[in-house]
């Protein structure tokens, strides 16, 4: 599995390629501080930024792998 730092690099990977799913994770985590410094104004700019993302639907296949951690996608 992914560490806490992993799990952060990836979830914020994904939200900035526009994963909602990911923008919302990325926030909880900031929120919580888990597997990065707790910063409560930063985690709200990402929720605003999933709030008005349009891709609720289903995801792109990019976005899926980077959340999954498919390390091919880093190079």
């Amino acid at each position: 599995g992914l560490s806490g730092v992993d799990a952060v690099t990836w979830a914020k990977m994904a939200a900035e390629r526009g994963l909602r799913e990911a923008q919302l994770f990325y926030a909880e985590l900031l929120d919580l501080g888990d597997g990065v410094t707790a910063d409560p104004v930063e985690a709200k700019r990402w929720r605003d930024i999933a709030s008005q993302s349009d891709n609720e639907a289903s995801p792109s296949d990019q976005a899926e792998e980077i959340i999954s951690g498919d390390p091919d996608l880093l190079e």
